[in-house]
């Protein structure tokens, strides 16, 4: 078996949204957003994002789609893909927990605190 013989997908992105729009003033980053995707179609990328496509204040962990909600929506989204080469044991370990953070998503929101520190350079763990 080869030692990196998979593929895993790290996908930034830019929406458009006004809370992206204000994240790029804030870090001067121009991507704000990023999601992870275990197939090469990305179809299937987890990340943590809007519940709703258009309710910006109920996130999570989310599965997202280029077809589907706010990729969808905002159809002038700029977005990089960066492949990363894994072994087979990393992609199942990465898969799983994928999983068990789906399974425990209700869990997860965003940290608006942070947010709002970060607008100041506030370091905050």
């Amino acid at each position: 078996m080869s030692n990196q013989n998979r593929q895993l997908y790290i996908v930034i992105s830019q929406t458009g949204t006004l809370l992206s729009r204000i994240l790029k003033q804030i870090t001067g980053a121009e991507y704000n957003h990023a999601s992870i995707s275990l197939s090469r179609d990305l179809e299937r990328m987890y990340s943590f994002g809007r519940r709703h496509p258009y309710n910006p204040f109920w996130g999570g962990f989310v599965i997202e789609s280029p077809r589907t909600g706010t990729f969808k929506r905002f159809s002038e989204t700029k977005v990089l893909v960066l492949s990363v080469s894994v072994t087979e044991e990393q992609h199942a370990e990465l898969k799983e927990m994928l999983d068990v953070m789906w399974k425990r998503r209700r869990k997860y929101s965003y940290n608006y605190i942070g947010l709002c520190l970060a607008y100041f350079h506030v370091v905050w763990k």
